[in-house]
């Protein structure tokens, strides 16, 4: 049967295996080490993670389950990949919580896609059809002149 082993180390962080203990002298032989914790809350994350890693591996449930949390420890974390898709909607609400969306959409979707990939008004267009499917007329400079001159003061 397999069980959660906590070790601390000389340095003074937890480490967390999975281990089988085996015979009469209930030796611990390590199956998989887990992770080292530096705090009670890495601590514990691993132990949760050690716990269902050894409800897949023995494909045993646990009789007295706890609750599933998903949590993300940012200081460990490593941000792979971001989309333009996801880049466009964080900008989008960043313009929101700075009270820009009285602004028309184009000058908005204008500077959007200039912080992704800074290029011509035309070139814009170009990617906010081809990554967003945003479209808009080719007179982008007649919209732009009449809202400055309706703004003008």
């Amino acid at each position: 049967m397999l069980r959660v082993r906590k070790v601390t180390t000389k340095s003074g962080s937890t480490t967390i295996q999975g281990v089988q203990y085996t015979g009469h002298s209930h030796r611990a032989k390590i199956v998989k080490h887990i992770g080292s914790a530096k705090d009670d809350f890495e601590r514990d994350l691993l132990i949760i993670k050690a716990q269902e890693w050894i409800e897949k591996y023995t494909l045993q449930s646990n009789l007295f389950p706890g609750p599933k949390q998903n949590v993300l420890i940012v200081e460990r974390s490593e941000c792979v990949r971001v989309t333009h898709d996801f880049a466009y909607h964080f900008f989008k609400s960043c313009f929101g919580e700075c009270q820009f969306t009285h602004l028309p959409s184009l000058l908005l979707d204008l500077a959007i896609i200039r912080l992704i990939e800074p290029a011509s008004k035309l070139r814009s267009l170009e990617l906010l059809s081809r990554y967003f499917e945003i479209k808009y007329s080719q007179r982008i400079y007649r919209q732009t002149l009449q809202y400055q001159a309706n703004n003008s003061g």
